[in-house]
């Protein structure tokens, strides 16, 4: 009887994996999203192998940084473009994957694109302010060079989150909740890095700190906060 019992209870959890793996998968939304995102990654490495790989050694070395700042466009390449809508992708569906899980409800694809579009603007508003700050600013280069990290940090980021938002999906809902603290320990680890780097290039540009640390204020740190707050409080409701 006992026996019985312990078959009967390991086939339940099983058939739980089973109908979140396919209340996931029934979501085609989350699938289609998926292989949009690796496919516009497939594109870009397939088009590109040069500065895929440059934009990838310039996240980590300063030097290379620096070389493909004064070699190349380094906002408005097709490249960096597409693989700026990968990470805002990436980081828009592991938001609400941990909205979904904090909620116990099901990933919802209106949230998606809220979440989409709330980083979307924040992205225009940092650019039309650092538009702004370097007309009002005395040095320039730190901001541009720092703008420019930044954005190859929010890519490599982008590469980590899909794997992670893939996982998240189809395990269990216990296994989910790991991964969806991975998620938010990748986004520190970038911050952190993000802010690591703003100090050696205020150090290079020489006495640009303090002006780097009012950006970070303003443009890096608000706005995330703002982000945060909204997740929170959604799944307080």
């Amino acid at each position: 009887m006992k026996a019985s019992t312990a078959i009967f209870a390991a086939q339940v959890r099983a058939m739980e994996g089973i109908e979140r793996s396919a209340l996931i998968l029934g979501n085609t939304w989350i699938v289609l999203t998926i292989l949009f995102s690796m496919m516009l990654l497939a594109y870009v490495h397939k088009a590109y192998p040069a500065r895929f790989g440059k934009l990838f050694r310039a996240t980590f070395n300063e030097r290379i940084t620096r070389q493909v700042m004064r070699e190349e466009m380094v906002f408005s390449h097709r490249a960096t473009l597409i693989l700026m809508l990968i990470a805002g992708i990436a980081t828009s569906l592991n938001l609400e994957l941990l909205r979904a899980n904090l909620n116990e409800s099901t990933p919802n694809i209106g949230y998606f694109f809220v979440i989409f579009l709330l980083l979307a603007a924040a992205y225009f508003a940092r650019q039309g302010m650092r538009a702004l700050l370097n007309i009002l600013l005395s040095s320039k280069s730190g901001l541009t060079e720092f703008n420019f990290v930044s954005s190859l940090i929010y890519k490599v980021l982008g590469l980590v989150l899909i794997p992670i938002a893939v996982i998240s999906s189809l395990v269990e809902k216990k296994l989910s909740l790991y991964f969806m603290g991975l998620f938010l320990v990748s986004m520190i680890l970038a911050a952190l890095f993000r802010w690591y780097r703003a100090w050696r290039i205020g150090r290079h540009a020489g006495g640009a700190v303090y002006h780097l640390l009012i950006y970070l204020c303003t443009l890096e740190i608000l706005p995330l906060l703002v982000i945060i707050k909204g997740v929170i409080e959604d799944s307080s409701i």
